[in-house]
């Protein structure tokens, strides 16, 4: 990874690469942003500029000269997150028998925990925005702040700052959070942490008055197109198609790229088919079936796919069919369009922008889809021929 392998964010990029340049690095920064913008990556990433052989080398810099060379051995370890100065802390699972004297959070977790988070870190290594997910992990408990305590305290012995990532801090529990609290009054020396959140409100305020704190636009459509290109190979009618769904979520779009997405366009149409007759029993039954899946990012997807249908169907009423999206749905398209002559889309396209802004805020699912099936019927149910 490289600057040039981050997604957007130029403002962000500029922010850090002033900072460094101008020697006034603070002992903490806060990123935060919507879901699925880079900010782990970003900080992986300034993690390994800070410990960049070359650029450490130069006395004077200028922002733009800010950037890593990807080529001494401190940047290789960095992609690889195998750097001993380097440290991911997220949410892990409650080890059996876990007490407050375990040396690590990991010492009481079972084999098939500790697989899981390996294969993770995998990932992570392979994709700096992929997001670690474990299995019943709900937190990140003090136990983890004492690794860190510990990790802080060692003699620096490759490159040249130690540096903390925390991921997704808004999950440290309480007793973390104090504990987290107290390092950032007195921060060791040549370290930096770093914390990444989408819930900037749900930390200490102050833990967030301690550290710089950056925000972190959404990424356009056409940088997340550039992306699933780059990184995923993917042709441009995909990549184009997926990043329109993503919601400026690189994330998001990621899930996309596997062989789940023709089932669950289909199942999008089914979905529609349903909500718009007038059988109540098979509309609450397809609701309880989509929220099966605890999956917040699987269900706005399905929104997200829902809310591209209906821009389609709203393309092709206006005469713009070649500007549509699901170019291979064209028939089935207009056979919707048919059957809706006085469907009300703008109005639809609203409802469920609000929906998938909703799901982020964490409102209840379920009151969140019956409110929206109502809004769609009534909007779109003017005269129809379903």
């Amino acid at each position: 990874m490289s600057w040039n392998n981050i997604l957007g964010q130029n403002r962000v990029k500029s922010i850090l690469q002033n900072i460094i340049a101008n020697k006034r690095l603070p002992n903490a920064f806060l990123f935060y942003g919507n879901e699925g913008v880079g900010k782990d990556a970003v900080a992986i990433e300034l993690a390994k500029i800070l410990n960049c052989s070359k650029l450490n080398n130069k006395e004077i810099l200028l922002p733009s000269e800010v950037k890593a060379c990807d080529e001494c051995i401190n940047c290789v370890k960095f992609n690889q997150l195998q750097h001993p100065n380097f440290k991911i802390v997220f949410a892990l699972p409650r080890g059996k028998n876990e007490s407050d004297n375990d040396s690590s959070p990991i010492d009481k977790l079972s084999s098939s925990e500790i697989e899981e988070i390996k294969s993770e870190l995998e990932q992570k290594s392979k994709n700096h925005y992929h997001r670690i997910n474990i299995t019943g992990a709900r937190e990140i408990r003090i136990i983890s702040i004492r690794e860190i305590k510990k990790m802080s305290s060692l003699t620096i012995t490759e490159g040249f700052y130690k540096v903390f990532l925390i991921s997704n801090a808004d999950e440290l529990n309480n007793e973390a959070s104090n504990s987290f609290l107290k390092i950032l009054e007195e921060p060791p020396e040549r370290t930096i942490f770093i914390l990444t959140t989408s819930r900037k409100e749900n930390l200490l305020p102050t833990i967030v008055s301690r550290c710089q704190d950056i925000f972190f636009d959404d990424l356009s459509p056409e940088d997340i197109e550039i992306g699933l290109k780059k990184f995923y190979n993917l042709e441009d009618k995909k990549a184009k198609l997926f990043s329109q769904l993503s919601g400026g979520n690189f994330s998001r779009a990621i899930k996309l790229t596997d062989d789940s997405f023709i089932e669950m366009r289909n199942n999008v149409v089914t979905f529609l088919r349903v909500i718009l007759s007038n059988k109540f029993k098979n509309i609450f039954e397809e609701i309880d079936k989509l929220l099966e899946n605890k999956d917040k990012v699987v269900i706005q997807i399905f929104l997200s796919m829902i809310l591209l249908w209906i821009r389609d169907l709203l393309l092709i009423k206006e005469n713009l069919k070649e500007k549509i999206l699901n170019i291979d749905q064209t028939e089935a398209l207009e056979s919707f369009n048919n059957k809706l002559p006085n469907a009300d889309l703008y109005s639809s396209i609203d409802s469920l922008e609000e929906a998938i802004r909703l799901i982020d805020q964490n409102v209840n699912l379920q009151i969140i889809f019956y409110n929206l099936i109502i809004q769609l019927r009534k909007q779109i149910l003017k005269q129809s021929k379903f």
